[in-house]
């Protein structure tokens, strides 16, 4: 399928499923913005560089998924 084809697909749901899509996208999507932020604001203020590649990246994916989890029960699909 296209996207095109998804956003019709989306825009023929009933209005509050397609109200819970844009809360569940607008959370993870702050989320991950304030995951980053802090992430960078940590890194400028321990005035340390990071020693692994993997150390940011694996505290972005465990901010977010908890983050996620949070926000899911808050909604309570």
């Amino acid at each position: 399928m296209s996207f095109l084809d998804q956003i019709e697909k989306l825009q023929k749901r009933p209005a509050r499923s397609r109200e819970r899509i844009l809360v569940s996208s607008v959370i993870i999507i702050m989320i991950l913005i304030v995951a980053v932020w802090i992430q960078t604001t940590r890194q400028n203020f321990m005035n340390s560089p990071v020693k692994s590649a993997e150390n940011p990246i694996k505290t972005l994916w465990n901010a977010a998924s908890e983050g996620f989890k949070s926000a899911m029960d808050q909604l309570e699909f």
